[in-house]
């Protein structure tokens, strides 16, 4: 009947006046029929061009159908009329936020209740946008500041604790949804975010039931949530179980350098990871965590094999079509990996692509990751014979792509980290499949025949604990390309160092540094008098963990010195300011440490007893610097504080890494041994012979 109405006042054309058209749209637009509706505010908006109303109303109209852009523009013509109508500068801020254009949206919130102090949507919506620009701290204010205005909201009481949830306010977040609760009883939102708050306490077992609960309440409550956890952000396997929420809660911590429970935490993990008292773990995230928490190397295969097995079970049989080799084709190699841009696998490669021998392999290179215009990408674009941009393709269609381009050895450089795509290398598009570098793990897959090591960072004791065959490399397994140290070299003091001070370079990524590497960096400190401790302050909250920390195991924060984030080339220029190393013990430096050696900085380490501890020592050995690889905690400490006392051992050591440093720089000899590794695993494959481990005999 309502639309009977529009089609009479549109063919009557006189009868069809303004207020007439407007007051049919709402009739249309509370009985459901919107499209309708949005031609009749059309209509009336034609009629009554100046009509700030009757603008607003298709522009409401327009959002709720999806026509954003539309809706901007209806909106803009509001504003036109009346630049101070609160409720078009809402409806704009509202489509702007849909648009995600979120600065012009949140200036558009701060004029409505400039205009309109308490506008209610305006209220309700800052805090939530405030909080997706990042401004967590002005978000709670801005939630508070609603909540101090009208007490009784439950809608409130949700967006602050959404707001605290990624503030990682989780006591507080949980206080709120309980409010919410109160104030909206059955509220499946609130009900199922009291469960994430619940989980990231820890308290695992009345989490799982009250997001079961929520569910129960609204059974397609997931298809719109989003998270509002920091960790899920950057996530590629972001789900929502108690277990998962609870260890990347804890492990932001950890980045944070806030190691309260980290004992504790270390203990809680390996349980779960390795299913004690319930079902093992798979999430994918987890393997790449558990390199540098302290878990037993038979936790963190078991954690490896479940990751596996819930990547390869939905894929099906590849059944992938290869061309026909030739018998005297030169090998095709096949390189995949999420880190071809910016990052600190493509600056360890460097030349790799380009440095192969082409007349005995053809190099294939599949990016996962994005392109970020870097040098580092488009080095890795020009020296691969054939470079292809896969990111947007499913695992499927890059294991087809893989297979169509008859690569004979693929090797996978990401492993479980993020950008990498395990789905392509598990259904198995290249007759051998090696994994490399960028996950310092075993991956527990059946997909990959072997990995490249060397016999000093994988040890006889860790090998068990290893899936796939090994090709042991003759000195150091990975690439190092000495970096570009050119740019100028800035003083202490505008480094923030003191001119007469021995500093101690410990610029290693927060979520690198644990409890008793940083204990034992402290024990140098006070074995050195006149020493400084540098550290890197990735954010405001690491440079205030550290500080308590220092000031509490014996009052030195005084003598710690924070260096700001600066890009890669300043980052290298300030480190020829420092006098020696330390590195961090349960996940050394790699890059990090293969830049301080390029720079001419001697590293200290201890020996470690996992792979991802033990990377330094076979750098440092390569180098000729066996003597700075401690075997114990008081060791170390003593060997840094010969090293700043003993002139001449210093000078000693200072020469020995000048000439080492074309040993553990020396990229095209370390090819050289990928190639004749390449080569041997080939060459069993075409006899018809399985993996087995291997050593590569030294160049001549």
């Amino acid at each position: 009947m309502l639309k009977e109405q529009l089609r009479s006042r549109e063919a009557t054309g006189a009868a069809a006046d303004f207020a007439g058209m407007l007051h049919l749209g709402q009739a249309l637009h509370a009985a459901g029929e919107r499209e309708a509706a949005l031609h009749a505010f059309e209509c009336a908006a034609d009629l009554g061009p100046d009509s700030v109303e009757a603008w607003g109303a298709v522009a409401t109209l327009r959002f709720e159908l999806g026509l954003l852009q539309g809706a901007l523009r209806a909106c803009e013509s509001a504003l036109r009329l009346s630049p101070n109508d609160a409720m078009a500068l809402f409806n704009t801020g509202v489509v702007l936020a849909a648009l995600d254009d979120l600065p012009a949206a949140l200036h558009c919130y701060q004029r409505v209740l400039e205009i309109a102090p308490e506008h209610a949507g305006a209220l309700l919506n800052l805090g939530p946008l405030l909080a997706r620009t990042g401004r967590i701290p002005e978000a709670v204010a801005a939630c508070d500041i609603a909540l101090k205005r009208d007490p009784g909201n439950a809608a409130l009481h949700f967006n602050r604790g959404d707001v605290l949830l990624g503030a990682a306010e989780f006591s507080r977040a949980l206080d709120d949804f309980e409010a919410a609760l109160a104030l909206s009883p059955g509220n499946a939102k609130a009900e199922f975010s009291a469960g994430v708050a619940l989980s990231a306490l820890g308290d695992l077992t009345l989490a799982r039931q009250r997001m079961n609960r929520a569910l129960t309440l609204d059974p397609e409550l997931l298809s719109g949530y989003v998270s509002p956890l920091r960790t899920d952000s950057i996530s590629a396997y972001p789900e929502l179980s108690p277990e998962r929420i609870f260890i990347f809660s804890r492990y932001d911590r950890l980045r944070s350098c806030d190691w309260n429970d980290y004992a504790a935490f270390a203990r809680r993990f390996g349980e779960l990871v390795c299913g004690e008292g319930g079902v093992a773990i798979d999430n994918p995230d987890f393997a790449y965590i558990s390199l540098g928490i302290p878990v037993a190397d038979a936790c963190r295969r078991s954690l490896a094999r479940n990751v596996a097995r819930r990547i390869r079970s939905p894929l099906g049989r590849g059944n992938f079509v290869r061309p026909h080799k030739a018998g005297n084709a030169r090998l095709r190699i096949g390189y995949l990996s999420g880190d071809l841009r910016a990052h600190a696998v493509a600056y360890l490669i460097g030349g790799l692509f380009e440095l192969h021998d082409r007349n005995r392999f053809e190099v294939y290179a599949y990016s996962t990751g994005p392109d970020d215009g870097s040098r580092e990408r488009r080095r890795a674009e020009a020296g691969a014979d054939v470079f292809r941009d896969v990111s947007a393709f499913s695992g499927v269609v890059i294991g087809q792509a893989i297979a169509m381009d008859g690569i004979d050895i693929l090797v996978d450089l990401s492993g479980y980290t993020l950008y990498g795509r395990p789905e392509a290398m598990a259904l198995r598009p290249a007759p051998v499949q090696v994994a490399y570098l960028g996950f310092m793990g075993t991956q527990g897959a059946p997909w990959i025949d072997y990995t490249l090591l060397d016999r000093v960072t994988l040890n006889a004791e860790t090998r068990p604990y290893w899936d796939e065959k090994i090709a042991y490399l003759p000195s150091f397994f990975s690439l190092c390309e000495k970096p570009d140290l050119s740019g100028d070299i800035p003083s202490r003091q505008a480094a923030g160092l003191p001119e007469e001070a021995f500093v101690l370079n410990a610029l290693h990524m927060p979520r690198k540094i644990d409890p008793a590497s940083f204990a034992l960096w402290l024990q140098v400190l006070e074995a050195i008098p006149n020493a400084v401790l540098w550290l890197l302050a990735e954010t405001p909250q690491v440079e205030r963990n550290l500080r308590a920390a220092a000031e509490a195991a014996g009052g030195l924060a005084s003598r710690l010195v924070f260096a700001p984030m600066v890009p890669r080339g300043a980052n290298l220029a300030r480190y020829r300011l420092a006098d020696l190393f330390l590195d961090s013990l349960s996940y050394n430096g790699h890059t990090t440490v293969a830049d301080t050696l390029a720079a001419g900085v001697p590293a200290l380490t201890m020996r470690g007893t996992d792979v991802v501890a033990r990377v330094s020592e076979s750098m440092l050995r390569l180098c000729g610097l066996q003597a700075l690889v401690a075997d114990d905690r008081a060791g170390f400490v003593a060997l840094a504080a010969r090293f700043a006392s003993d002139r001449d051992w210093r000078s000693d050591i200072l020469t020995t890494l000048q000439h080492g440093q074309s040993r553990l720089f020396d990229n095209e000899g370390r090819v050289r041994e990928m190639e004749r590794a390449y080569e041997k695993m080939w060459e069993r494959h075409r006899a018809g012979l399985p993996p087995e481990d291997f050593d590569v005999s030294p160049l001549g």
